[in-house]
């Protein structure tokens, strides 16, 4: 078995399912459609890795990196979300605070109620539209682009190519 397949394949659930996350989340972010990937995956322990680096490319030319890791300390922030565009920065910091900043000057508001991932709203969102009380909160053609998306990084780390959508 290749190095790269045995490292995608051990990447298993947990990194499918947070790649998922992000894709979806980066998509909804570019507001336009996921053309390819491109994903690598540091040298593992023990046949195991926990490292990936993915690249997502869109329709209008935006670009997403994505980065698991479990390297890191806990002292750090284990999720962090950085935006880029028009000359603004925007900063999610572990789900906890949003920080922009523009024209040379920085504004910071942190969640007083401590991390919030959405997972309440994102349940409600769905049973309203289980009940028809509202529209699904993310089109179904959107949910396959981004579940193509994460078994495309997985091709691309088996591969070593980028994955065209």
């Amino acid at each position: 078995m290749p190095v790269l397949r045995r490292r995608a394949t051990a990447l298993g659930v947990e990194f499918s399912a947070r790649c998922a996350t992000s894709s979806t989340l980066a998509r909804c972010l570019a507001g336009t459609a996921i053309t390819a990937v491109t994903a690598v995956a540091a040298a593992g322990r023990n046949g195991n890795c926990d490292d990936v680096a993915a690249t997502v490319e869109f329709g209008d030319g935006s670009v997403a990196s994505i980065v698991y890791t479990g390297l890191g300390d806990a002292a750090v922030s284990k999720e962090i979300i950085e935006v880029f565009c028009a000359g603004t920065v925007m900063t999610i910091d572990d789900f906890r605070s949003l920080t922009v900043a523009a024209d040379g000057r920085r504004q910071s508001q942190r969640n007083r109620l401590g991390q919030d991932k959405g997972h309440r709203q994102e349940i409600g969102a769905f049973m309203a539209a289980v009940r028809g009380e509202k529209p699904p909160p993310i089109d179904e053609a959107e949910l396959i682009e981004t579940g193509l998306a994460t078994i495309a990084v997985l091709e691309s780390l088996q591969t070593g190519s980028r994955i065209c959508l």
